[in-house]
């Protein structure tokens, strides 16, 4: 029950800005859940990647029918620009970022930095941002992303909030965000599934519950990513903002008052 618990919570946290990892770590650690590395952790994201795939299905569906369009080429460009910050930040960093998802606080730090950046994204739509290159802002993007290794940080909230700031639409945000979680996922669980061959053995009895919870998620991705579009298309998404310094003043108090 504690997995299909966790794949829960990871539906429902991946796409809304409130740190899917935070979240995740936080609740091992009040739950006391014992797993071996980080394996769980990815194949949960695996299942909320299988989200994005499901409910935007139709959309892929047209991209791919026209490989070589210019849509398809300037977006599939993109998403390679963009996923180069996080590749080499979680090479150089992962030492930090696997010693930060078993420290509350740093998760709290994380989710307060994501509540400022909800905050004080863009209320209105800006001026696209001029520059010199058209790969520039899809680095921008990445960048975002590459704070989200960190648990706590959301990887949705920082690339939609870098979107508006570059002056994009909520949709065009929303839809990069969620197309640059596919392979962000992807080569994170290839990752840990292959350094999970040395303890293969600590997993086997766990594959059966491992499963239903990625089934889990996957279910309450599909309906997270459709709320979250609702919340920006009203314009609401500071009301996550508040949620994110709740809860990391409330882990805060927990650890310095508890």
């Amino acid at each position: 029950m504690l997995f299909l618990l966790l794949g829960l919570i990871q539906g429902l946290t991946e796409f809304l800005p409130i740190s899917s990892s935070g979240h995740l770590a936080l609740a091992e650690v009040w739950l006391g859940v014992e797993k071996p590395g980080l394996l769980l952790d990815a194949l949960l994201h695996l299942g909320t990647a299988g989200s994005v795939i499901f409910f935007y299905r139709e959309r892929i569906g047209a991209l791919l029918r026209h490989p070589w369009s210019d849509e398809t080429r300037r977006l599939g460009g993109g998403l390679v620009v963009a996923m180069l910050p996080a590749v080499v930040f979680g090479l150089t960093l992962r030492g930090w970022v696997e010693a930060a998802f078993a420290a509350p606080v740093a998760v709290a730090t994380g989710l307060l930095w994501t509540g400022g950046v909800l905050f004080f994204r863009p209320r209105k739509r800006q001026a696209p941002l001029q520059v010199r290159h058209w790969a520039w802002p899809f680095l921008l993007v990445g960048l975002a992303q590459a704070l989200a290794l960190f648990p706590g940080v959301s990887r949705s909230g920082m690339t939609i909030a870098a979107g508006l700031w570059l002056g994009w639409s909520w949709e065009r945000a929303a839809e990069f965000s969620f197309f640059l979680a596919i392979p962000a996922i992807l080569g994170a669980t290839a990752l840990q599934l292959v350094e999970s061959v040395e303890v293969w053995q600590a997993h086997q009895a766990l594959w059966s519950w491992y499963l239903a919870g990625v089934g889990v998620a996957m279910v309450c991705g599909v309906f997270a990513v459709g709320a979250l579009l609702g919340f920006l298309q009203r314009g609401r998404l500071r009301w996550f903002a508040y949620y994110c310094w709740a809860l990391g003043l409330g882990v805060l108090a927990w650890k310095w008052l508890g």
